[in-house]
């Protein structure tokens, strides 16, 4: 979602999923400047420009050739943050 510019504007007050444990970016007035709402940076931290918190729905389709005896496959679903289902067709 992030990637394709979906989601919203990240703010001072964001609710976040780690935690800050200098609190220097909140009480040091030289950080101010990078508290703007319109334009928060967090320098300390890997901030997306986006948030989004929501479903989200991606369609791929693969083809796996024929299963041979004794063959596996393995589906890798990368930098899945949250909760995640997968819904596989045709097996």
């Amino acid at each position: 979602m992030l990637t394709n510019g979906k989601g919203f504007n990240v703010k001072p007050n964001q609710a976040w999923t780690g935690d800050l444990w200098d609190s220097t970016w909140i009480k040091d007035d030289s950080y101010k400047v990078y508290r703007n709402p319109e334009d928060v940076k967090i320098s300390f931290w890997l901030q997306p420009e986006k948030y989004y918190v929501g479903a989200a729905w991606y369609k791929k389709t693969i083809t796996i050739p024929e299963k041979k005896e004794n063959e596996k496959y393995e589906l890798y679903l990368e930098r899945c943050h949250w909760e995640t289902q997968l819904w596989i067709d045709s097996i």
